[in-house]
């Protein structure tokens, strides 16, 4: 036995080499489960894309936002510093190009050229107007408020009395006329008449935006001028007409030839003839209005206050004879040069003989400084 022991000892150290040496094996071939080896690649991976839009026939063009719209870079591998740079949007041949919204400067743009445009039309209104200069020299009136006697005489028949008030008003290039006529009752004042011209004044006097009138029975009607359209509406025709520079309704007219007298007497010599286009009743059309010259008038207004009282005024005559063919009525007036070119009396002649007269009985002027 003791001859064998040193063999027996080297045969277990072999024994338990081999033994450590098979497990070492089996368990090295648990870990790679294949005898091919694989190589850990642990380069970042790229990827490339190319967007292609799909646009159907209704579906509205993709915005300008999903057009520039980036991808984020692939992330980046934890045992690498280098950061892939960002894959390029590439445009397929085929792919339909997306519609562009306006950019900011387009919108400027925009704007810029509707201010020229604008400012082309008003270079063309000036034009208009150096090619056609008013025909008439113009000085606008002071403010007044007058009181008005009024009387209505139909053929054959006794005569009915009533008042009036004609107001005329004008500051920051604007302007209100307003004239009301009617009956006074035990108690009470009955309005039967009323009209309201409102508008600018310009290099044409007298220009009316709007004119309304109302008479006691009667629905009211109105006026609208465009004059940059140079039409006016009329509510009661339901229809529009022509307009020429200088226009005037049915009650700025009065006005406008006391604007005409008050710039140069001269322009109301006897005889001179004046043709305003004039938009009345349901109409418009060119008004002939002839100067009759100097005529002195019996009057309650006392010439040197405006206030009532005895005597004549010295006027100048104009009168508006009806149009050929047409019924309307004749139209007399008499502005009172020594009394700021008013038109201290009126007197409507119709075709049927119906006479309707309105005179100034008393008048107060205020002197406008804010023009």
């Amino acid at each position: 036995m003791t001859v064998f022991r040193p063999l027996l000892q080297k045969q277990s150290v072999l024994f338990i080499g081999i033994t450590l040496l098979l497990h070492y094996f089996f368990l090295e071939s648990a870990v790679w489960k294949t005898w091919s080896p694989q190589l850990r690649d642990d380069t970042p991976q790229t990827m490339q894309v190319r967007l292609q839009t799909a646009v159907a026939a209704a579906d509205p063009a993709p915005t300008p936002a999903a057009k520039a719209k980036k991808l984020s870079p692939p992330p980046v591998s934890p045992t690498s510093n280098a950061v892939e740079p960002e894959p390029e949007l590439k445009k397929d041949a085929d792919t339909t190009p997306l519609a562009i919204e306006p950019k900011t400067e387009d919108k400027v743009e925009a704007v810029v050229t509707s201010f020229e445009q604008d400012q082309a039309d008003k270079a063309a209104a000036a034009a208009q107007l150096a090619l056609a200069p008013p025909e008439f020299a113009i000085r606008i009136p002071e403010d007044v408020d007058m009181k008005l006697e009024v009387s209505h005489t139909k053929l054959n028949e006794t005569p009915t009395y009533g008042h009036g008030n004609m107001h005329w008003e004008s500051r920051n290039g604007k302007y209100k006329i307003s004239i009301e006529a009617g009956i006074q009752l035990l108690f009470a004042k009955l309005t039967l008449y009323q009209s309201i011209s409102e508008g600018r004044v310009d290099v044409y006097g007298i220009t009316p935006l709007m004119y309304t009138e109302s008479r006691r029975g009667r629905a009211a009607t109105a006026i609208h001028f465009n004059h940059r359209e140079h039409s006016a509406i009329f509510s009661a025709a339901n229809r529009s007409f022509p307009i020429e520079n200088g226009v005037q309704d049915a009650a700025s007219i009065f006005f406008h030839l006391a604007s005409i007298g008050y710039a140069n007497a001269e322009q109301f010599r006897a005889g001179n003839e004046l043709n305003i286009q004039l938009a009345e009743g349901r109409e418009t059309s060119m008004t002939r209005f002839i100067s009759l010259g100097e005529e002195k008038i019996d009057s309650a207004l006392n010439l040197n206050k405006g206030e009532a009282g005895d005597g004549q005024v010295n006027t100048v005559h104009i009168q508006r004879p009806p149009r050929e063919g047409s019924y309307h009525s004749t139209i007399d007036i008499w502005l009172a040069p020594d009394l700021g070119w008013y038109p201290v009396q009126i007197r409507n002649t119709e075709s049927n003989g119906t006479v309707t007269l309105q005179r100034v009985t008393s008048l107060q002027q205020k002197i406008n400084l804010d023009r």
